[in-house]
């Protein structure tokens, strides 16, 4: 189901804070606002999932670019999301000499979208999908302005569910990771509801209930054609 409204909300994101555009030329930000999908929701929502069958269902047409991470992940975590996983000190170096078009802390780690990926990503032939949580989409929609936000939200029940699934952790963590959830299902609402009044907002908001599988065959084909009507 896509929702839509126009109600204009004020909302200013703190990530927005840790972009650069530094030897980055106007005609190249209007490629990668054109070339890049940003897939964004709570852990749980579908991400991955909604990535991997599209990659999956129609090969020619996307390609999945992966963050620059510094937290560990397991093989299965690096191949999924396409990562790239470096040492702190090293993603601290390109920090200050201004790689990252977007970077961002989280108490697991740095995580960044290197401006040599994009580039590499969007000199082939596709479209090209990267996943964020809240902050990062909003971030990543004030750089680019024409930006495509794919935004999927679930109910946390279900998230919770998926969640437990997936990582099979502690009840402690999984209440974290829940609770993490419920506020960034809040705050995109939030973003959402500012970028829907302007012009350009192409952020979509589709729900993702259905606990197994992940993704819905309706909703990866509701997700296809929002990319390529925007074609």
């Amino acid at each position: 189901m896509i929702v839509l409204v126009n109600l204009g909300t004020k909302v200013v994101s703190d990530a927005r804070k840790f972009i650069s555009f530094q030897n980055v030329s106007n005609s190249e930000k209007e490629e990668w606002a054109e070339r890049l999908i940003c897939i964004c929701g709570p852990s749980g929502s579908g991400k991955t999932s909604l990535c991997r069958r599209l990659l999956e269902k129609f090969p020619e047409k996307f390609g999945l670019l992966g963050c620059t991470v510094t937290s560990s992940r397991s093989k299965f975590d690096l191949k999924q999301n396409n990562y790239k996983i470096i040492g702190t000190n090293d993603f601290l170096y390109m920090i200050e000499r201004n790689e990252f078009l977007h970077w961002y802390k989280t108490g697991s780690g740095y995580y960044g979208l290197e401006k040599s990926r994009i580039r590499e990503a969007v000199s082939k032939n596709f479209r090209v999908l990267v996943t964020f949580r809240s902050k990062s989409a909003d971030a990543l929609k004030f750089a680019l302005r024409n930006l495509l936000i794919i935004e999927l939200r679930a109910d946390l029940q279900t998230i919770e569910s998926r969640i437990i699934r997936r990582n099979r952790i502690e009840t402690k963590l999984i209440d974290k990771k829940v609770k993490i959830a419920s506020i960034d299902l809040r705050k995109n609402n939030m973003y959402f509801k500012q970028w829907s009044s302007a012009i350009n907002g192409n952020w979509y908001q589709l729900l993702n209930n259905i606990e197994e599988p992940p993704i819905s065959e309706s909703l990866v084909e509701m997700a296809h054609m929002i990319i390529t009507e925007k074609d």
